[in-house]
């Protein structure tokens, strides 16, 4: 009986609550330096100078106009604003976060990328709320926010000023809203689910289709009952009230043109390379197959309708967006980033139910996390060769190494020798030039061949980011005599090496040097028609 009453006498302190919860603290720690740490050493690449310009514009102007200063925010001919000058081609979320950031902090390149890598953060948080509150069970937790923070694609792309972060949290919070849709007792799935879907409709509409036919397959399968439809239904409602003043303001339908089958096997490849080497190995797949042979089902422990329901969505979005992802007409790895959540979270719960045993779980978890091994390994079995490293060491080390580019060695030799009101000629956009130094930008591109009046002060012989492959070799002779021909060493950096995709970003400067040419207008050069 004394042994009943016996009261607790252990106390709750911040130390012994620091070690109790030590994992978690040094996660927590490490995510805020993998997402956070040395963010403006990259200058902006263009689809993010793109986001940030628009954001300057709505600082300025209150909405999205694509007139920035003396320049025109243009990626393609007549497709990119309305009548008005406002951007449609794509919803504003990201540029307003964005621009939240500028009028806090101020426009610069650091700003630009801080509130996506702070909801990358909070991406590490949803995940590891997921594991414990839905699957109760802090193994699933850990396990799948390790697994987010070391994944060297989610970094990447969170650190980006773009809405890949965002489209990524919402893809959790779906999660959790479709889990809650059947709960009796529960009304949060209904708004959880219509706010993800909202959110990722103003991010990019190619993240949408996907979500939604695997909500539909995921439903159908769990034969859901009528609760769970009505809230459904009733999330289907809010989603299409929130999204057609969009649609009827920018009436984006045409955009559709470049959609078919025509390249689907050519897709599907693309999207399974990157989603074995870059996300989880394909062979975490056969996880369930092991654990019926392992006699550890994979559907136990730690189940209940709620997670049922959850992984049954979780399961669903892989057919469901890979069709989807067939008929693009562009195959890009962001396109697939609602996957990369869902995989993550997957792998974890099944990887806990088949490695109940703590150090074959922490060996597991840790050879996915800290290198490549498992994805190579499997991969070189079916003929597919990648090189042995640990992606998440590199990306430390390239985070705590300067790094210079083509682009960055320019645009410093242009901030040095030009001008206010400068006028530059450039192969493609030029949009992260425009963000650095605020020169007028003229997209070769887009004038048809012909030489703009008046004539540029500067012209470049190529792309800044490497987004166009065009080069000009020389000027024509009918200009030669007016321009001067300047050259300097810049580093040999790859072409797209500042995009987000691991297999196309650049680590590290490029080791060798090579030329890079640009033409500058002689002084003594009548400028035609003058310089208004």
């Amino acid at each position: 009986m004394l042994e009943e009453t016996r009261p607790n006498t252990e106390v709750s302190t911040p130390v012994t609550r620091i070690f109790r919860y030590g994992p978690e603290l040094l996660l927590a720690l490490a995510a805020c330096f993998l997402l956070l740490f040395n963010l403006a050493d990259r200058p902006l690449w263009t689809d993010e100078a793109e986001s940030a310009l628009l954001a300057q514009s709505i600082v300025e102007h209150g909405l999205p106009y694509v007139a920035v200063g003396n320049n025109i925010v243009k990626i393609a001919r007549d497709i990119d604003a309305n009548a008005d000058g406002l951007w449609v081609w794509t919803p504003w979320l990201d540029e307003y976060l964005c621009t939240a950031s500028f009028a806090l902090f101020g426009t610069s390149t650091w700003a630009a990328r801080f509130p996506f890598a702070l909801i990358g953060l909070l991406c590490v948080w949803i995940i590891y709320r997921l594991g414990w509150r839905l699957w109760r069970n802090r193994a699933v937790a850990l396990t799948a926010a390790f697994l987010l923070t070391s994944n060297l694609a989610f970094l990447l792309f969170a650190r980006q000023c773009r809405y890949y972060a965002v489209v990524m949290a919402a893809q959790l919070v779906l999660t959790a809203g479709f889990a809650q849709l059947a709960q009796a007792d529960n009304r949060r799935g209904t708004w959880l689910v219509a706010l993800a879907l909202v959110v990722q409709f103003y991010c990019n509409y190619m993240m949408l289709p996907g979500n939604l036919l695997a909500l539909a397959a995921a439903m159908l399968h769990g034969r859901s009952g009528r609760l769970a439809w009505r809230r459904l239904i009733i999330s289907g409602v809010l989603f299409t009230l929130a999204v057609l003043p969009w649609l009827a303001y920018a009436k984006p339908f045409g955009q559709a043109g470049s959609l078919g089958p025509d390249h689907a096997w050519t897709h599907l490849v693309f999207y399974s390379d990157r989603l074995h080497f870059h996300v989880v190995p394909l062979v975490l797949l056969l996880l369930p197959l092991a654990g019926h042979f392992l006699k550890r089902p994979i559907t136990a422990p730690f189940e209940n309708d709620v997670t049922r329901a959850a992984e049954r969505f979780l399961l669903w979005c892989f057919p469901a967006h890979f069709f989807v992802l067939s008929f693009q007409g562009l195959n890009f790895f962001r396109y697939m980033l609602p996957l990369l959540p869902a995989a993550i979270l997957l792998a974890a719960i099944w990887l806990v139910r088949v490695l109940p045993a703590r150090r074959w779980l922490v060996l597991a978890v840790a050879l996915l996390g800290l290198t490549n091994v498992v994805a190579v390994g499997t991969g070189a079995a079916v003929g597919v060769q990648r090189p042995l490293g640990s992606p998440l060491v590199e990306q430390i080390v390239s985070l705590t190494t300067p790094y210079a580019s083509r682009q960055t060695r320019v645009t410093q030799f242009l901030r040095a020798n030009t001008a206010p009101g400068d006028r530059v000629l450039c192969v493609d956009s030029a949009l992260p030039l425009i963000f650095d130094t605020g020169l007028t930008v003229i997209n070769a591109s887009l004038t048809d061949g012909r030489l703009p009046s008046p004539a540029p002060d500067w012209i470049l012989s190529e792309s800044l980011t490497g987004v166009s492959p065009r080069r000009l070799d020389a000027l024509p002779a009918a200009l030669a005599s007016q321009y001067e021909r300047l050259s300097f060493d810049v580093p040999d950096s790859a072409r797209l090496g500042a995009m987000p995709d691991p297999v196309m970003h650049e680590a590290f400067t490029a080791p060798k040097k090579r030329a890079f040419v640009l033409y500058r207008k002689k002084k003594n050069t009548e400028k035609s028609g003058g310089r208004n």
